[in-house]
């Protein structure tokens, strides 16, 4: 009878302590899709705010001028965001994303020091053109970059642009882009439709 006894509570501590490995198994991969799925979100919070900044940044190289207002939104990631980011995404993927938000940050702030200028001046000089299609290519960059982890397919920002070939090369060498064939649409050049 003693021998049943210490079977007995052999087993039901065996069979506990298989419970508690099984349901630790659980814990960890609820955590881990918890993680995974946190993260996701942390990217297309990002993924927005970049989409609002190639807006206002595509809007500006459409029309030489800086953006309007209405275009002007602060960017919503938070830290805790950006810090989940930074755990899911490789650090080049890292690096393009939180470099791209950088660049456009300073792009606001000449932005706003133009427009808040007297007298007003909302033309972009060359200078300034080339420091928005620097930020808008670094953007697209950033917006690929992070559609892997957001669930997204990726796909080019579909407004069309009319870009100069030879001042996007030159901007892909300074940002180490190797192409920009999957940034960004581009709109058929005006001299192509005149030779038509």
């Amino acid at each position: 009878m003693a021998d049943a006894s210490l079977i007995g509570v052999l087993v039901g501590g065996g069979l506990t302590l298989s419970g508690q490995v099984v349901l630790e198994g659980i814990r960890r991969r609820q955590a881990r899709q918890d993680a995974q799925d946190a993260a996701r979100a942390a990217a297309r919070l990002q993924h927005s705010d970049i989409a609002a900044a190639l807006e206002a940044a595509h809007r500006s190289l459409s029309v030489r001028e800086w953006w309007p207002t209405d275009l002007d939104l602060p960017l919503s990631t938070e830290m805790q965001d950006r810090r989940l980011l930074a755990t899911h995404l490789t650090e080049s993927e890292f690096r393009r994303v939180s470099g791209s938000l950088r660049r456009f940050s300073q792009l606001r702030a000449e932005r706003k020091a133009a427009v808040e200028s007297t007298p007003v001046r909302i033309e972009l000089s060359d200078d300034e053109y080339w420091r928005t299609l620097l930020a808008f290519l670094d953007l697209a960059g950033g917006r690929a970059a992070l559609a892997g982890l957001a669930g997204y397919t990726p796909t080019p920002w579909p407004l069309p642009l009319d870009l100069d070939a030879q001042l996007v090369l030159l901007a892909c060498e300074q940002l180490n882009l190797s192409s920009t064939d999957q940034l960004f649409v581009r709109e058929p050049s005006k001299a192509s439709h005149d030779a038509a």
